[in-house]
């Protein structure tokens, strides 16, 4: 080592083999030192010593080695104690401590010997505290230097605290290095792309290759300027010798879900963006935990870079998942990764329970689109939520269904319902039929969620009742007609018929508009009778049989349900004969009178076949000439 000048003061003492250096100066531009010592020789005895026993004061120390440290690094006072053995060779340092112009201190320990297969030391180093810049600035540069870059870069400002490094060097092996420091009033970045952590405290080691940092508080300031507590945050580097090194992280957020959606729609997410939707997509509060696998690679592809991410939402409120329709939750579970996003768990859709699953699936052809998968409440409180305006009465009690609902962008979303109908009590006493709570059939419903909601398809199934068709509804949600296109009652009806709507309140219509019916078994206002509002019931039927060989084609009629099954028809007996009629409650049988009449009496007979070769004529035996058409 060149030096400029140096000075050494001392003194033996041959009865005590003691050394007093009481001046030592070294100035050069590697090195500037002044100091005092005093060393105690051993093995005297021999004539020549074989080792010492030195202590070492410092007064100033200035060390500017070439490419150790990025800059010169001063230290105003310092001690050592070592000792030295010439044969084998080995220095022992008890004790190093070097106090700066602040007061801080390093100090350290340690071995150093050689033999002909090289040197071999042992390092310890401690500082009670130090601010960043002055760890970088002691850090020499050629000691495993990517660590060293990571921390000068992504650990910024603030100050590290009981800070513990060794360092072993070994004939023919790669030095190995270990670090340990607590850090506080911190910046730190985790993740380039990510904003840094500020006020940050937490704790990083480096053992072997691996390097850990752990976030024990600090919080980071989302692109929505919401902060977002990041406490227990990790980030693990398994490898620092490799190029380029993996790293691990566990990002530990809580946060608004707005503040924790903002977070992840930056790189390497964009799960917002993906999904083709905004951060404010929800209200409430988010505790998430992501888990990143990528490289500290120059540029990073979103494909480099694999993640998933669970949170636990609370105090949820959304308008936004449905649109125009309120999903409130106590907590529900949101996961992500690279293929897509759900959300899932239980709460109330427009205020009626349900249990859901949301999917979004990421690329894009799927932007906008997503698919709710779920159970929901059926009863009368569905209905009115859902503005499905079905007859007042109809649906009771409160039963289970699957809903899926697809929701694509500028279009109303696309649902489908489908039920067991187990607990749920349904009525249609215009037709006499009903289903109890404890029986079970199959519902299914599908239509879109607009305003006025649509119900394209319609099916029901249960004990006594067989149906399909659609249903219509006024602007406002108000029914306006639940249209059969095919519809079996019990085994005396199968044909089309109509619900339509008189007014909210008012129980509907019934039109029957084609289709066949057995009056011997009709059922029609079995549930009838009383002064309540009695709808009318207009029917037009293919066929009517009225008994075992009377039946009536091309019937027309209007009737109520007003104490009993009532009301005027025609129509053609057996496909022959035009006759009218009324029909009527039988007193006392609980069975319906018919009561026809015609105006071509022989006709009826012939099509009945009571009379076949009834022609025509009163029955008088009065001269053809002045026959007469007979009347029944």
């Amino acid at each position: 080592m060149a030096f400029e000048g140096a000075k050494l003061y001392f003194g033996y003492n041959p009865d005590e083999a003691v050394i007093e250096f009481r001046e030592v100066t070294v100035e050069s531009a590697a090195l500037r030192a002044r100091g005092t010592a005093r060393a105690w020789l051993q093995g005297m005895e021999t004539g020549f010593p074989t080792g010492l026993v030195a202590q070492v004061a410092l007064s100033d120390l200035r060390a500017d080695p070439l490419g150790l440290f990025e800059t010169p690094v001063t230290f105003q006072s310092g001690a050592m104690d070592l000792k030295l053995t010439l044969d084998p060779f080995r220095l022992s340092v008890g004790q190093f401590v070097l106090v700066d112009e602040t007061g801080r201190r390093i100090s350290a320990g340690g071995t150093a010997s050689a033999d002909a297969d090289g040197w071999d030391l042992a390092l310890d180093v401690a500082l009670d505290a130090v601010a960043h810049d002055r760890l970088i600035a002691l850090w020499p540069l050629a000691l495993v230097p990517r660590t060293r870059e990571w921390i000068s870069e992504n650990v910024t400002t603030g100050e590290l605290f009981d800070v513990r490094a060794a360092v072993r060097l070994a004939p023919r092996t790669e030095p190995r290095m270990s670090l340990a420091y607590e850090f506080r009033g911190a910046e730190v970045r985790v993740l380039k792309t990510l904003p840094p952590v500020q006020d940050g405290s937490g704790y990083a080691t480096i053992e072997g290759n691996t390097h850990t940092l752990v976030v024990g508080r600090g919080h980071v300031v989302a692109p929505n300027g919401e902060p977002v507590d990041m406490a227990g945050s990790v980030m693990t580097v398994p490898d620092i010798e490799q190029k380029p090194a993996p790293v691990e992280i566990v990002l530990r957020t809580s946060s608004t879900i707005s503040a924790a959606l903002s977070l992840l729609d930056e790189p390497p997410f964009h799960i917002m963006q993906k999904a083709g939707r905004g951060i404010d997509i929800a209200e409430g509060q988010a505790r998430a935990e992501a888990r990143l696998k990528l490289t500290l690679a120059p540029k990073l592809r979103p494909e480099d870079v694999d993640y998933s991410v669970v949170a636990e939402l609370s105090g949820v409120r959304s308008d936004k998942v449905v649109p125009g329709r309120e999903v409130l939750s106590d907590a529900l579970d949101l996961r992500a990764d690279r293929q897509g996003m759900t959300l899932s768990g239980p709460g109330t859709l427009s205020g009626v329970p349900f249990r859901m699953a949301w999917r979004q699936e990421f690329g894009p052809a799927q932007r906008g689109r997503s698919r709710l998968d779920g159970t929901v409440e059926l009863s009368p409180r569905f209905l009115t939520a859902f503005k499905i305006g079905l007859p007042p009465g109809m649906v009771q009690g409160e039963g289970i269904a699957n809903i899926t609902i697809d929701l694509a962008p500028d279009a109303p979303p696309a649902f489908r319902l489908q039920s067991d109908l187990n607990r749920v009590v349904l009525s249609i006493p215009e037709i006499g039929w009903g289903k109890p709570a404890a029986q079970t059939g199959t519902l299914d419903v599908s239509g879109r969620l607009g305003t006025p909601p649509v119900i394209d398809a319609l099916r029901l199934e249960a004990p006594g009742l067989s149906a399909s068709g659609s249903v219509a509804l006024e602007a406002d949600g108000a029914l306006e007609a639940v249209k059969l296109t095919r519809a079996q009652f019990g085994d005396w009806f199968d044909g089309k018929m109509e619900l339509r709507s008189r007014g909210r309140g008012r129980v509907p219509a019934v039109v029957v508009t084609g289709g066949s019916a057995d009056l011997r078994r009709a059922e029609f206002g079995s549930s009838g009778g009383g002064g309540g509002d009695s709808p009318p019931i207009q029917v037009t039927l293919d066929r009517l049989t009225v008994s075992e060989t009377i039946a009536l084609t091309r019937l027309r009629g209007d009737f109520s349900s007003r104490g009993g099954f009532s009301g005027r028809f025609t129509g053609l007996v057996n496909g022959e004969a035009e006759v009218s009629g009324t029909v009527a409650p039988t007193r006392g049988t609980g069975r319906t009178g018919v009561r026809m009449q015609s105006q071509d009496a022989g006709a009826v007979f012939r099509a009945t076949g009571i009379f076949s070769r009834a022609g025509w004529g009163d029955g008088s035996g009065a001269d053809p000439a002045r026959r007469r058409q007979g009347q029944l």
